[in-house]
């Protein structure tokens, strides 16, 4: 899997690749303002930290709570706004592998449950989005997007993508 705006290549000085990365990293920028600019005062309060907060670099995929904005305090557009901050970072594959573990909350629940193991509530709509920072402004800035089994976490400075981690990816069962 890689990201979008195929940074894993930053040794070729090929120019198409310069502003194919400003491209992408301008979508994302422009997906996170949407996403922003959908939310009300309260949510936007739950939803932004400074880029310099120490939450931005706090990560970790059990459940638990979390700050942030959950998709459970979103409404239709907003989730798809959100999800539109992930889908123009990730590549394709990526993407629809976030997609799947959010839903597959929905799948281990009733098994959980049937076996008699239930040890937190599983629930997809316990993924929090947050932005770190102003999108687009002359400073860093960040996203962050997280809850059971994923935790993304992308920093940009301008036209780049300048961290990428943590990332992680987790199921259970495992495939």
């Amino acid at each position: 899997m890689e990201l979008s705006t195929d940074h894993d290549h930053d040794h070729d000085h090929d120019h198409d690749h310069g502003h194919e990365r400003a491209h992408a990293v301008g979508e994302i920028t422009q997906a996170a303002s949407a996403f922003l600019g959908s939310l009300s005062a309260d949510q936007k309060a739950k939803a932004t930290f400074h880029y310099l907060d120490g939450e931005r670099i706090f990560w970790y995929y059990p459940p638990m709570n979390r700050h942030g904005l959950p998709l459970r305090d979103m409404d239709e557009n907003q989730r798809s706004l959100a999800m539109a901050i992930v889908e123009k970072t990730l590549d394709p594959v990526a993407y629809h592998r976030t997609k799947q573990i959010i839903d597959h909350e929905s799948i281990l629940g009733p098994i959980e449950k049937e076996a008699g193991v239930i040890s937190f509530s599983r629930n997809p709509e316990l993924y929090y989005w947050t932005i770190f920072g102003e999108p687009g402004g002359e400073d860093p800035w960040g996203w962050r997007a997280e809850g059971h089994h994923v935790s993304l976490h992308f920093s940009i400075w301008g036209d780049k993508i300048i961290a990428t981690t943590p990332f992680f990816f987790g199921a259970n069962p495992a495939e």
